[in-house]
């Protein structure tokens, strides 16, 4: 599963360096932050049962967000890794992995 999303996040990289960089008039602007957050949390009905069920839980989470910019174009890649465990056997855990991709191109007339 790490293969198949590094594998695409390298695809997507490589495209978008192709894209952004074909053009000579402006050097792209990298911006690159690691992120990791950690938290804690109580839910007093975590089902939304009738019968509420109290269930306390912690999550990480870890991103690597990657933005490059020129005068017309933006352009993010955010992969990230998130894990949430529950002290009980009430809700079952859970981690998603995914990536975010934008693009945002304009021109001279849509500036203000």
């Amino acid at each position: 599963m790490w293969h198949a999303l590094r594998t695409r996040a390298i695809g997507l990289a490589v495209l978008a360096i192709g894209v952004l960089g074909s053009s000579a008039n402006h050097a792209l602007e990298w911006r690159a932050i690691p992120s990791v957050t950690a938290a804690a949390g109580s839910d007093s009905n975590v089902r939304l049962a009738a019968e509420a069920t109290p269930s306390s839980s912690a999550s990480v989470a870890a991103a690597y967000d990657v933005v490059a910019r020129k005068p017309g174009l933006q352009f993010r890649l955010r992969p990230e890794v998130r894990a949430l465990e529950y002290a009980d056997d009430v809700v079952s855990d859970r981690s998603d992995v995914f990536t975010t991709f934008d693009l945002g191109l304009n021109d001279e007339r849509q500036r203000w």
